[in-house]
Parts: C-alpha cells; sequence; structure tokens
C-alpha cells in the first residue's frame, strides 16, 4: 500500500488526514498542507506538478474523479 501512495505513504511524513495521530501531528499536516499552497502560488510549475502528483495517487488507488 505504501508504493501506491507513493510520497503520502512515506513512513513518518506528515502530508494528510490518515496522518494525524493528535494535535502535534495535525499541526504537522497543516504546515505541511500550507507549505504546498504558498509553493503552488509562487511557483506555477510547482503547483503543476503538485495536481499531477495528486492526480497519480488518486489513479493508484482507483478514487473517483468528479
Amino acid at each position: 500500500m505504501r508504493e501506491a501512495a507513493g510520497a503520502y505513504g512515506e513512513k513518518g511524513s506528515y502530508r494528510s488526514a490518515p496522518d494525524i495521530t493528535g494535535p502535534e501531528s495535525l499541526a504537522k499536516v497543516r504546515a505541511h498542507k500550507q507549505e504546498m499552497k504558498r509553493a503552488a502560488k509562487t511557483a506555477p510549475a510547482a503547483k503543476k506538478v503538485l495536481i499531477q502528483d495528486m492526480l497519480k495517487w488518486m489513479l493508484r488507488l482507483r478514487v473517483p474523479i468528479a
């Protein structure tokens, strides 16, 4: 399962809701999300890479894309 999730499945990563186990990990996930948003705003190429990574992850897990 970790391989299918790519970077989101890395041990010790704090990137999404499944990584939240308490207040400290919630703060780390929020910080990661805020950093990704800042990077996407400042660099259009970073936004494109972020979207591509999310789509790859969704396709691997067969998440319906609306």
